[in-house]
């Protein structure tokens, strides 16, 4: 999942510092403004509220030890979202993966989730093993709902 590049028509999706790397911005500060309270509130309690610094930080290195956490950009390259992979092994050879992603605030509304996921499921049908793509949605999350269901 570390190798895992989404490019879509107006998106682009790769491992976070990669691609924070690539476009010239630090990392800690882009996770403290695209994990506001309103972007976290349907996600684990843990994830929620406003993060400093330092918090963004932390959310980084545990990210990165328990899934693969990729940042989503425009195609300004401007930073609009993070995508959430996490496999769960069903056999030797196949894998379930666990599907998250979240939108920045300022890029709601203009049909980026759809067309990340879709994206993300065409990488997934390149990936020997990985048999289903998994994705959850906060009930009062209509908008996600949607999404989820556009792309089955």
């Amino acid at each position: 999942m570390d190798t895992c590049v989404v490019e879509t028509t107006r998106l682009a999706v790769g491992p976070m510092a990669a691609e924070a790397e690539r476009i010239g911005i630090e990392l800690a500060p882009t996770i403290a403004n695209l994990l506001t309270p309103r972007t976290t509130v349907a996600l684990p309690d843990a994830w929620r509220g406003d993060y400093t610094l330092e918090r963004a930080s932390s959310w980084v290195t545990e990210r990165e030890a328990d899934s693969t956490c990729l940042l989503i950009t425009d195609r300004s390259e401007r930073p609009v979202g993070l995508l959430i992979l996490a496999e769960v092994p069903l056999t030797e050879t196949t894998v379930d993966v666990r599907i998250g992603y979240l939108i920045a605030e300022g890029a709601w509304g203009n049909g980026y989730a759809s067309e990340l996921l879709q994206g993300a499921i065409e990488w997934a049908a390149t990936q020997a093993g990985l048999t289903s793509l998994t994705g959850g949605v906060d009930a009062s999350n209509r908008a996600s709902i949607r999404v989820l269901e556009k792309n089955g």
